[in-house]
């Protein structure tokens, strides 16, 4: 029943089931025959391999230089002082150890509990997390999602002293107006960022660097939302998401309001002032029902970094909806009609004039010969210096580029 390797012509055991580690998950309810291996294979001698065995199952890995994370939901159930309750998550540290002669080996460190929603996009779940100088860092969503009680939290959590756990060394609660929820994180070095909305998107800058007193240093308020946030340089953060507008004039959702998505948005924020993060500018793509691939899906951006003398350059698949309404004055709610699908790139300028610009549109499918659109929800594209390459509805599409400068 346990799972084997084979080098040669005879099956071996793949693990030692006496050093498998019970994930506290994995006796809730009916038992849960998942077994997750973490196997280093030196690929000098592979024979030589090392396996770590976890019995249970695990929603998200996260892994850094250092170590590998595994994190899980269905540990249960938590009750709020408000009432409401929330999910748990299991959190399990395998530290990478060894070296070139020894070989590599995950190391079971220790796990930790931590409560809260990981969100509803499996493959942004991720970037909820990150580790700096041993301290692991995950957002979580509180309360019902929307709710007038949802929040959002920060939790910092660190090997204990003696081994065999993992322990709370500080957290921020109580991030975001009430029913907002996050949309968009990342933790980078002693910073997080977090993108929290329901009508407009504060940006929250946190300073980690004691993880015993995380702090938020500032916010900036503005329009719609970021659902992907990337650093740019040491002072600047790229965040694309979609406009809103607010539905003033519509029904009252649980007393809270909320905002009707427009085109897609891409904007650049000024960093340097953590206690005064800025908006440098903004660009919006097309009308509502725009969509680019990167609002579900990372690996939907491609990107070349700013050297000393060349701004960085990235590409996003969209699909753009920039046909007006045909009556006057149209309402937030009404979608735009479909126009294009393309591959859009970028520059971001630096410097005395820094801002985000688009250089280049590759369009491979527009309404005058093709009579609605195929999505973008699996597009991908890679930059490889002046020339770009796109990859959607099963063909590949390649361009030249505007050079660098």
């Amino acid at each position: 029943m346990t799972p084997t390797s084979t080098l040669g012509d005879e099956p071996e055991p793949l693990i030692d089931t006496e050093s498998c580690y019970l994930a506290p998950s994995a006796t809730v309810g009916m038992l849960d025959p998942t077994i997750i291996n973490i196997i280093a294979v030196p690929l000098a001698d592979p024979d030589s391999y090392q396996t770590s065995c976890f019995i249970g199952t695990s929603e998200v890995l996260y892994a850094s230089q250092e170590a590998i994370y595994l994190v899980a939901q269905g540990a249960g159930q938590t009750l709020l002082d408000n009432g409401e309750y929330t999910s748990t998550n299991e959190v399990h540290k395998l530290a990478l150890v060894g070296d070139s002669q020894s070989g590599m080996a995950a190391e079971y460190r220790g796990s930790a509990q931590v409560v809260g929603h990981l969100g509803y996009e499996p493959e942004y779940k991720s970037y909820r997390m990150g580790e700096y100088q041993g301290v692991f860092r995950i957002a979580t969503s509180l309360g019902y999602l929307g709710s007038v009680n949802s929040s959002t939290s920060v939790t910092l959590l660190r090997e204990v002293a003696d081994g065999g756990r993992l322990e709370v060394a500080g957290r921020l609660d109580g991030l975001g107006r009430p029913g907002e929820a996050l949309y968009a994180s990342r933790f980078i070095g002693n910073r997080g960022y977090l993108i929290t909305f329901k009508k407009v998107d504060p940006l929250y800058v946190l300073d980690l660097s004691d993880p015993e007193n995380p702090v938020s240093l500032g916010e900036l308020e503005v329009s719609g939302y970021s659902e992907y946030l990337h650093p740019v340089g040491e002072n600047y953060l790229l965040g694309i998401g979609k406009e809103a507008v607010d539905a003033v004039d519509s029904g009252d959702r649980g007393g809270l309001g909320f905002a009707w998505y427009q085109g897609v948005k891409v904007s650049l924020f000024d960093v340097s002032d953590p206690t005064m993060p800025t908006e440098v500018n903004s660009l919006i793509l097309g009308g509502r029902g725009t969509h680019a691939t990167i609002l579900n899906q990372p690996h939907g951006f491609a990107s070349l970094p700013q050297t000393d003398t060349l701004p960085m350059r990235f590409s996003i698949p969209v699909d753009l909806y920039d046909e007006p309404p045909t009556s006057s004055n149209p309402p937030p709610y009404v979608s735009w009609g479909w126009t294009h699908t393309g591959l859009y790139t970028f520059d971001i300028q630096l410097g005395d004039t820094p801002g985000v610009e688009l250089v280049d549109r590759f369009v491979v499918r527009d309404s005058g010969l093709s009579g609605y659109s195929h999505g973008v929800w699996n597009d991908r594209s890679v930059i490889l210096g002046d020339s770009v390459h796109y990859l959607h509805g099963g063909s590949l599409y390649s361009s030249n580029l505007p050079a660098r400068e």
